[in-house]
């Protein structure tokens, strides 16, 4: 059920399915208020993904039912978990640096199937995310929330230009 590979598709496919994808999600931020998230959708869109297995609906399909999936876990009240990722967001890092991970990853394990490949590739990009959130981000964030004036801007791009210079 799970499609195991991208296969040859065309540029316009990519761009149909890519623009899809941004439309429903700015339909579901834009109608936040009203837009519905429950597990009876949840399985609603399970079994719309096992219908549409093996029809020309398939990946749309998938596509969105996956996404819905996403959305319905991402508002899961799930108390200790939600104030450790308030306390450590390493959520940037992950996008940031997810994609070049599963690029060299696909790379250097061509045959790997993808529930595998999105397993490694958490276990590579998490401690580099983590990295970048200690790093970069969190002391980025200090710097913003100081007053700003003259002399602080200088020091900040002091300090800055030794962090990156290291």
């Amino acid at each position: 059920m799970l499609p195991t590979s991208v296969g040859s598709i065309g540029p316009l496919e990519h761009l149909a399915r890519l623009g899809m994808l941004f439309l429903a999600g700015t339909l579901a931020y834009r109608f936040r208020d009203k837009f519905p998230i429950s597990i009876a959708l949840v399985v609603f869109a399970a079994i719309a993904i096992m219908i549409a297995d093996g029809t020309p609906f398939e990946k749309p399909v998938w596509a969105l039912g996956v996404a819905y999936g996403a959305l319905w876990v991402a508002a899961l009240p799930l108390g200790g978990l939600r104030r450790l990722t308030n306390r450590f967001d390493f959520s940037y890092g992950l996008y940031i640096y997810g994609w070049p991970v599963l690029q060299l990853l696909t790379l250097a394990l061509p045959a790997i199937a993808p529930a595998e490949l999105a397993i490694v590739a958490l276990a590579v990009a998490l401690p580099v995310a983590a990295a970048s959130w200690f790093v970069i981000e969190k002391p980025a964030l200090r710097i913003k929330r100081l007053p700003r004036t003259p002399k602080l801007s200088a020091m900040a791009t002091e300090r800055l230009s030794g962090i990156i210079a290291r």
